[in-house]
């Protein structure tokens, strides 16, 4: 749910994803603004960002996201509900 009418309340969220692609490791920053109906951000963001980081159908493993049979791990590493200043800001260097 993100939110494109500006009247309703909102949250907003960074979020860290760490991929593991063989030896490599990658850490992927996004920032949401979300309904503030959702209650429980982290596992929105792990349903959401990071079963979605690297591609379609991935598969649940021990709660990381596995995609070509495991070759490449996707794993929620941080939720943090953020203020509008924080958002506004972190969007000038997170795109």
């Amino acid at each position: 749910p993100i939110i494109k009418n500006k009247d309703m309340k909102t949250k907003f969220l960074y979020i860290e994803v760490v991929e593991t692609n063989g030896e490599r490791e990658y850490t992927h920053r996004v920032l949401r603004e979300v309904s503030s109906q959702i209650t429980n951000i982290t596992s929105w963001a792990d349903k959401n960002i990071a079963a979605g980081i690297y591609g379609d159908k991935p598969k649940n493993v021990d709660g990381k996201w596995e995609y070509n049979d495991g070759e490449v791990i996707c794993e929620l590493y941080k939720v943090m509900e953020i203020t509008k200043l924080q958002y506004e800001v972190l969007t000038k260097f997170i795109q």
